[in-house]
């Protein structure tokens, strides 16, 4: 055999045993699963009669919702008691975590005040909207404990006279099990309760707050804002 037939002969051997450790390496890796903030159909219905809102038309409209830059990430981020946050790369959020949030809001809010979101639709002309913005700045994952969301979030009137809000809530939710999905169930129960306290004051209420929930509102202004 001549000294080329070899080198070949030596590159198609490398180059199929990194075929075979490629093909052995995904065979290995774990399956990725996807997660949602979003409650399951049904899971999240009342028996209560839904709150509601001043003037037939109204509508609300939640803008989009930022998130810490540490657990803005594709992977779900664990924190621990020492306060390590580590990535879970087989599971995954099903789509961005600020949409993550955003959806599961207005999802609530929705269900909650029997009404649209209005984010992509343009409400008609002079239609009164309670527009929504929230910044989330603490979102932990603690394994087997609890799941914590702290948000400051504004409530503003549009095409109608009624007090701009500012409020400050922290929620803390035990998580039942030691899995990725109860965490994610037990976020998914903090955003509910969130959602819940949001909606009571858009209905112009002051609720009586849940174990494990301490808010401070204030008024922050007595002028509409203007539309879009």
């Amino acid at each position: 055999m001549s000294v080329m037939n070899t080198v070949r002969s030596a590159k198609f051997v490398w180059s199929a045993v990194g075929v075979v450790s490629l093909l052995a390496a995904c065979a290995g890796s774990p399956p990725v699963s996807y997660y949602t903030l979003q409650e399951a159909a049904g899971s999240a219905r009342d028996s209560a009669a839904p709150l509601r809102l001043a003037g037939d038309r109204t509508v609300i409209e939640v803008l989009p919702v930022s998130v810490p830059a540490q657990v803005d990430q594709p992977q779900i981020m664990l924190r621990d008691a020492a306060g390590a946050v580590t990535p879970r790369y087989s599971d995954r959020w099903a789509a961005p975590l600020g949409d993550e949030l955003r959806s599961a809001l207005s999802n609530r809010l929705t269900r909650r005040l029997d009404v649209a979101d209005v984010y992509q639709v343009k409400p008609a002309r002079g239609q009164p909207v309670w527009r929504v913005q929230m910044d989330v700045q603490r979102f932990d994952s603690i394994l087997g404990e609890a799941a914590i969301i702290e948000a400051t979030w504004r409530l503003r009137a549009v095409n109608m006279q009624a007090p701009a809000m500012l409020c400050r809530t922290s929620v803390r939710q035990d998580v039942t099990g030691s899995d990725v999905a109860a965490g994610v169930t037990a976020h998914q129960r903090a955003l509910r309760t969130l959602g819940d306290l949001v909606a009571a004051r858009m209905a112009g209420g002051d609720p009586t707050l849940p174990e494990g929930v301490a808010q401070q509102c204030s008024v922050v202004s007595e002028e509409p804002a203007t539309p879009k």
